[in-house]
């Protein structure tokens, strides 16, 4: 591969449009309805833009080889997100079994950080595994949005590691106060 773009597919759902599409965990989806995905908040943006229904082109690579295939965008049952962490700025999901049995700990893991929110200014990346709040352990996402209500300092702490690099890293932010 020449160069390095698109959305990364780590998981696919049985019961979804890209499973139907033909995608597979550890393709690659660089472009939709002819545009580039660049991100994964670029790549869902491109999808909210539409209706279930509507047939997107996409295009992937696996293992290197370009596809393309039709995604018919299904109704789906919107989850909804915690205030707590819409303010603070992330979304984040549970490590499956597979990932706690690889990495030997459980956590909760960042799926997603919003522009110009407090996580941002952080400088944390994706894929960051949260395994603590101020210290606390914590092995999934109600722990650790708990943790970060139950505290009562203005400071928060997050604690955890990145699967690609060794140690552990640690990012504060303020709960109180402007973003």
């Amino acid at each position: 591969m020449d160069e390095v773009y698109g959305v990364f597919v780590d998981y696919v759902n049985p019961n979804s449009a890209a499973r139907d599409a033909g995608l597979q965990s550890g393709d690659v989806i660089i472009s939709l309805n002819g545009t580039a995905t660049g991100t994964f908040p670029e790549l869902q943006e491109m999808i909210a833009r539409n209706r279930p229904g509507d047939e997107l082109s996409i295009v992937y690579l696996r293992k290197g080889i370009k596809h393309s295939s039709t995604v018919i965008l299904q109704q789906k049952v919107i989850r909804k997100l915690d205030p707590m962490m819409v303010e603070i700025g992330f979304e984040l999901k549970d490590l499956n079994e597979t990932e706690v049995a690889k990495f030997g700990k459980a956590g909760a893991k960042v799926n997603s950080i919003y522009r110009d929110s407090k996580i941002e200014e952080t400088n944390m990346e994706l894929d960051f595994i949260i395994t603590s709040v101020n210290g606390a352990k914590v092995t999934n996402v109600n722990e650790t949005l708990q943790t970060i209500k139950d505290a009562n300092v203005e400071v928060v702490e997050l604690g955890g590691f990145y699967p690609q690099f060794e140690g552990e890293y640690f990012y504060a932010f303020s709960i109180t106060g402007p973003e």
